[in-house]
Order: structure tokens, then C-alpha cells, then sequence
């Protein structure tokens, strides 16, 4: 939740920013940097379901989406849906859906 909070993730635009060789910030959309919040509010490329599942969340406001709870629990299932971090492949095969109160 702090690595999706502060956008420190394992997204292009965090790894390219720590010069890790070979990763270049930009999206595969070409669009913008790779950023939590380019992903889950404007790419093109991630967005099926994006106005459904921002309606669930109750607003389109990053900020408010990384400082509730709800918001968190909704930002960890998408990012996991999402599969741009492998690192949690395991967890997305372990974790049944998250109940959104």
C-alpha cells in the first residue's frame, strides 16, 4: 500500500528513475511515464472496466483512492489484476477477491 501510495512501485517510471539497466520510463502506450496513477486513471492500455470499476471506488481522485481504506483495498486488486508486477503472481493465485465495504 506505501509502494502504491507514493508511486515507489515496480512500474517503469520508478525502476527507470532508479537507473536500473535497460528499463525506460515510458508506458506502452507511449503516452506518459509508467506511473500507478497513469495506470489505473489514464491508459489507454489498462483501461477495460476502468469507469465500472472507478464508479465501485466512488470517485476518480488518486489521492483519495491511496489515502482510504476502501480506495487502497481497490487500488491492491486492480494493480494485481492488472498484472504489471510479477512479483505478485503468487498472491493474485492465493487471494480470493476482496470484499469492498
Amino acid at each position: 500500500m506505501i509502494q502504491i501510495r507514493t508511486e515507489k512501485i515496480g512500474l517503469r517510471g520508478f525502476l527507470a528513475q532508479r537507473k536500473v539497466p535497460g528499463i525506460r520510463p515510458e508506458c506502452d502506450c507511449g503516452e506518459a511515464i509508467q506511473t500507478p496513477k497513469h495506470v489505473i486513471l489514464a491508459c489507454p492500455n489498462t483501461s477495460d472496466n476502468r469507469m465500472e470499476w472507478l464508479q465501485k471506488a466512488g470517485t476518480v481522485d488518486y489521492r483519495v483512492l491511496t489515502s482510504t481504506r476502501k480506495g487502497l483495498r481497490m487500488l491492491a486488486q486492480r494493480i494485481m489484476e492488472l498484472r504489471l508486477l510479477p512479483q505478485f503472481a503468487i498472491a493474485r493465485e492465493m487471494v480470493k477477491p476482496l470484499a469492498i465495504s
